[in-house]
């Protein structure tokens, strides 16, 4: 084969494949996008997908509480689970506070006069 017709075969060759690979690279522009939120294709499967949503940042703490309403966290738990809900302390404690939100002014300063003051911190060990 001479020189010429093997440049021109790859030429060819090459401009095909350039203009494929631009064409893939479309097709995913369009399906992936940059928009969060937007429903996505798995190109291997031809199914949609969506993102999962943004993962909350998760703040730990501690506090101070008497026994009495330790335990009502505990009898909160055991109601909820005879209801046939299995929750955690922080679920029930993250539900008051929704609980609390949603009450109007009045109703949430009466809630909270009616909570115990304690003492803050850890209390003094004994020797």
């Amino acid at each position: 084969m001479p020189k010429k017709d093997i440049r021109s075969a790859l030429r060819s060759s090459l401009s095909v494949e350039e203009k494929s690979v631009q064409d893939r690279f479309e097709k995913a522009e369009t399906l992936l996008g940059d928009n969060k939120g937007e429903d996505k294709r798995d190109i291997s499967s031809g199914k949609t997908k969506t993102r999962p949503p943004e993962k909350i940042k998760v703040v730990r703490d501690s506090f101070t509480m008497p026994q009495t309403d330790y335990e009502l966290i505990t009898a909160l738990k055991k109601r909820s689970l005879e209801s046939g809900i299995q929750t955690t302390k922080s679920e029930i404690l993250r539900a008051g506070l929704l609980a609390l939100n949603q009450m109007t002014n009045v109703e949430f300063i009466s809630k909270i006069e009616t909570v115990e003051k304690i003492k803050t911190g850890r209390p003094k060990q004994t020797v």
